[in-house]
């Protein structure tokens, strides 16, 4: 006998998962990983949120150039890993910023740093000295606080063609939290 549960069931399972799947009408998918903004990318399902930095949200040119930014540098580089274990993530956190306690987690992403799979060179870092994000001291101790000063005054990405959204955006995240360091030879 055949119920009208039955056939409803796979309709609704493929439901939840287009809606568990779906990124935002914004993100860009380069094989595995979806590009969310500058600081924000999936692999998979599994939402980063990229460590120590901050890539401005607004206004919306801003947050789609750094997001592009992001995606091309992926794409180049033949995608990211990113520190998703527990034991990993809390390792790479203490030897950046040991007395910087941060939240693992972020309106359901994964705080954690992410490297390119090419190079090996780290998201944060980069997204910073090419300036599409400042460095947020209060959570990396000021760990990009060189990369940032280097996109600065050199006008790179951002700092060219969005000089006062950027100054107000690195203003705004340049606090420390007290008692909070970074790794020694980081600043």
């Amino acid at each position: 006998m055949m119920t009208t549960r039955e056939p409803v069931r796979p309709v609704i399972l493929a439901l939840l998962a287009a809606v568990a799947f779906t990124t935002s009408a914004d993100a860009q998918r380069i094989g595995s990983t979806y590009v969310f903004d500058g600081d924000t990318v999936a692999i998979g399902s599994t939402r980063a949120r990229i460590w120590g930095i901050d890539a401005p949200d607004r206004p919306l040119g801003m947050k789609k150039a750094a997001g592009d930014y992001l995606e091309r540098a992926i794409e180049a580089e033949g995608g990211v890993t990113c520190a998703f274990p527990v034991q990993e993530n809390q390792a790479m956190r203490r030897a950046r910023a040991p007395a910087c306690p941060s939240p693992l987690t972020n309106h359901d992403r994964i705080v954690t740093s992410c490297r390119f799979r090419r190079s090996g060179e780290d998201v944060g870092e980069r997204m910073t000295r090419a300036g599409y994000a400042v460095d947020w001291r209060g959570f990396s101790a000021g760990f990009y606080s060189r990369a940032q000063l280097a996109a600065r005054s050199g006008g790179a990405g951002l700092w060219t063609s969005w000089p006062r959204q950027m100054a107000q955006l690195a203003e705004q995240k340049s606090y420390e939290r007290r008692g909070c360091y970074a790794a020694p030879g980081r600043r």
